[in-house]
């Protein structure tokens, strides 16, 4: 009901308005036309209370509205009177009090609503264009025949003469609000609508004389404007007139609207572009002086050619200094407009954390300053650090330990530590170079041309430990950094290469704890290029089928019967021979060539999985077990890597177990959240190598494993069961074991010892309470045609059973 009550009074005005002017009793029609006038204070004053959600200013503004109206309604039920019943109709008489009061206080509100807003100086000139437009037809109409008019007393004049300036007032008020944006609501539209109706209704009046038809036709405008502004107020969308003019709730003003905002927070203050709106209005002021003359053309006023002829040039005068403003406004426009330009290339280029070139932008400083660097030659590459070719140097920075920093301190202090390395960079790259943002905790510096060996090695120390300041913690942290060299006298190498090879020599350093540098030299170089091409290699060994799965059983330790499989990854290199995985697999880990073979695995052990279900090799509910690299568990595309190769081979999801070891887990990133959606799509998780990194038996409690495998290294042979066992104390190893059990199972996890080799261990096991095995014991890895061979030999006559995980 609340939502009707704007069109219910809308309504009621229309149908007041037409009984107004066609009630054939004078006394009927001035009743219904009080009735109006009377209702809209009250609907106004109603409308926009505390409770209807109107900010304070807005409230401010709306009262002064429904006074400014009921002061004119007053003047309506004075005039009526004197008129009516006393049958006189003086000038001015104590009606006119109540009418002129109603302007200021009309304009007041208007003012208010349309909010504290700054108005450029093209806005200014439009609102005098159109001031000057339509002040020439009211003074052509209204002021001046009173002026004229020797019979009028001065009281009469004056007051003749106020209605004019406040009717001009009002329009100019009118169109300061009508060019605001945002007011593209029914409530807005309604309110111009009835403060533009008042002028036409004083003109109107001031043409008829207060006699005839003409005299109707003001009646119904000063009557449209009553229920307009009434239910404008009662307009759901009323609200919105403020806020969209910048006020806000207690009273404070915003100028979002006189703003741009930049990239970078810089704002500026530019002039909005003209709108249709404030077009039409621009357009019908230049419409008045021809209107005007068309008018004397035809006879239907006196001449009035010095008037029109005077505001014509002011007209003009405006419009010339309106274009040149434009002009000025659009130069500015396109300066500001290259700003944002270079802002959003700056911004493009660089790191956003630390204001540094990004990769990108680095690598083609790199190229274009090879481009202009003389060429050594081959020989000069073997002499130590110095470059004497001139070509500069590479240095690649990594931040050692910046995720305990994070730990510790919050991510907002690992923030504080690469903007102090950033800034740090910067130094040394203000007096010679460029520094950069790799990406994460990895920083490059170029050096161009590169300095001597003791310089060199001076600013290299200089960069592997310093102290850092957190303003975040209010603290000092001393912090180290790994940092690899290269340089390319001869240039014998592309610009990826020699950040390759920089990053080759940080990560020694990282390799060996941090805190140092090292410099790429011809063993690293011969390092790497072997690298590239295994990589080469093993890409196309993808492509052409040479990878292949080999698959070791996963045993249920109490019936000894077949659980599933692990299936894991080998290569057998054409020319070379069996390739380990430790030496592919860290290689394929470097790009996206893991995740393509991770890809490829998956697809390869459901198959096979599903191929030995169906030939009835193992029972419906064996399952096998896949691993997936860090990098490819990181990727949003690896949910749907399984969900694609489920369905493509029709295995149910609880067949399929996802194995992380746990360093990988402890990326409580996008590997968690990815592991928590394969959980939902139905897939077993398997905590891989448990035991090997920091996770501790806590933090099982947070993770979304199903499994959880012990790592080999907890399980000694019987040799040294025996003789940790001479003494009264049990084993530690298998102490640790039964608490790894009993935890896991505390969290609702199977468990799988991995590296059963002895019938003793199994005995072990059993006893403490552990679930599954796997090792040599039961079958060494091999290839899926020996896999349904042992399958045959061992547990033909026991189909797989059910387990629960």
């Amino acid at each position: 009901m609340r939502h009707s009550r704007w069109w219910i009074y809308a309504l009621f005005g229309v149908i007041a308005t037409v009984a107004a002017v066609t009630l054939p009793s004078p006394w009927a029609a001035a009743a219904t036309y009080l009735v109006v006038a009377c209702a809209t204070p009250v609907a106004i004053l109603a409308a926009t209370g505390r409770r209807a959600g109107h900010p304070a200013p807005a409230r401010r503004a709306w009262r002064l509205i429904a006074v400014g109206e009921a002061c004119s309604a007053a003047g309506d039920v004075l005039y009526n009177w004197l008129d009516l019943v006393q049958h006189r109709q003086p000038f001015p008489s104590v009606a006119d009090v109540f009418y002129l009061a109603a302007y200021p206080l009309l304009a007041v509100g208007l003012f208010r609503l349309g909010g504290r807003q700054r108005v450029g100086r093209g806005a200014r000139l439009e609102m005098a264009i159109f001031a000057v437009a339509m002040a020439l037809p009211m003074w052509v109409f209204m002021a001046e025949p009173v002026l004229v008019n020797s019979t009028a007393s001065v009281l009469a004049k004056a007051c003749d003469f106020a209605y004019p300036v406040a009717d001009l007032v009002l329009l100019v008020l009118l169109v300061r609000l009508a060019s605001r944006r945002g007011l593209r609501n029914p409530a807005s539209r309604l309110l111009l609508l009835g403060a533009a109706a008042m002028p036409v209704a004083d003109v109107v009046f001031s043409l008829s004389g207060g006699q005839g038809w003409v005299h109707d036709i003001s009646r119904v405008c000063w009557l449209v404007a009553f229920w307009c502004w009434g239910a404008a107020a009662l307009h759901p969308r009323s609200v919105s007139i403020t806020t969209a003019s910048g006020d806000t709730t207690g009273g404070e003003r915003t100028r979002s609207r006189d703003r741009q905002v930049e990239p970078g927070g810089v704002t500026a203050r530019g002039s909005s572009p003209v709108s249709r709106r404030r077009s039409f209005l621009l357009m019908l002021a230049v419409a008045v002086c021809p209107l005007m003359l068309g008018l004397e053309a035809a006879g239907l006023q006196a001449l009035n050619l010095w008037d029109i002829a005077v505001a014509s040039l002011l007209i003009v005068g405006l419009g010339v200094t309106r274009m040149h403003v434009a002009t000025l406004e659009a130069v500015e426009q396109t300066r500001r407009s290259e700003r944002l330009r270079a802002q959003v290339e700056f911004h493009t280029t660089h790191d956003v954390l630390t204001g540094l070139p990004q990769r990108a932008h680095l690598l083609h400083a790199l190229r274009r300053q090879r481009s202009g660097a003389p060429a050594g030659t081959g020989a000069q590459a073997q002499v130590g650090i110095h470059d004497p070719a001139g070509a500069g140097a590479l240095i690649v920075l990594g931040v050692d330990r910046l995720k305990v920093v994070n730990d510790l301190h919050g991510d907002e202090a690992g923030d504080d530590v690469l903007r102090a390395v950033a800034a740090r960079l910067n130094g040394v790259a203000r007096r010679s170079g460029s520094a950069g943002r790799l990406g994460g905790d990895e920083f490059a510096l170029l050096l161009p041309p590169a300095p001597s060996d003791a310089e060199l090695h001076s600013l290299l120390g200089e960069l592997v430990e310093f102290p850092v300041h957190l303003p975040t913690v209010g603290r000092w942290v001393t912090i180290t950094c790994s940092l690899g060299l290269t340089v390319d006298p001869g240039r014998r190498a592309s610009v990826e290469e020699l950040l390759r090879e920089a990053t080759a020599a940080a990560a020694q350093v990282r390799a060996r704890g941090g805190a140092g540098y090292a410099v790429c030299d011809a063993g690293l170089r011969a390092e790497l290029a072997e690298h590239a091409d295994l990589e080469t290699a093993l890409s196309q060994a993808l492509r052409t089928g040479e990878l292949e799965l080999y698959y070791q059983p996963v045993v249920d330790l109490t019936t000894e019967r077949l659980r599933g499989f692990e299936a894991l990854l080998r290569w057998q290199r054409p020319g070379v021979g069996f390739v380990p995985p430790d030496v592919f697999i860290p290689v394929a880990e470097r790009g996206p060539l893991i995740c393509d073979i991770g890809r490829w695995v998956l697809n390869e052990a459901v198959r096979q999985l599903v191929d030995w279900r169906t030939r009835g090799v193992v029972g419906p509910d064996a399952r096998v077990g896949v691993n997936l690299s860090g990098r490819h568990l990181t990727q949003p595309s690896v949910v749907a890597d399984v969900r694609s190769a489920l369905q493509a081979h029709g295995l149910p999801a609880g067949a399929l177990i996802v194995e992380a070891t746990e360093t990988v887990a402890m990326d409580r990133g996008a590997v968690v959240a990815n592991l928590e959606a394969l959980r939902e799509v139905g897939v077993l998780l398997s905590l891989d190598d448990f035991g090997t990194g920091h996770t501790s038996i806590q933090q099982l409690q947070g993770l979304p494993f199903t499994t959880l495998k012990i790592d080999k290294s907890f399980l000694g042979s019987s040799a040294q069961v025996a003789r940790s066992q001479r003494g009264s104390a049990p084993a530690s190893g298998d102490a640790l074991i039964g608490l790894m059990v009993h935890a896991a199972h505390a969290f609702g996890m199977t468990v799988v010892a991995e590296g059963v080799e002895e019938t003793d261990q199994v005995r072990r096991l059993r006893e403490l309470g552990c679930d599954f095995g796997q090792g040599y014991l039961f079958a060494r890895p091999a290839p899926a045609a020996q896999v349904e061979r042992t399958c045959a030999e061992r547990w033909g006559s026991l189909p797989a059973v059910p387990t629960t995980s």
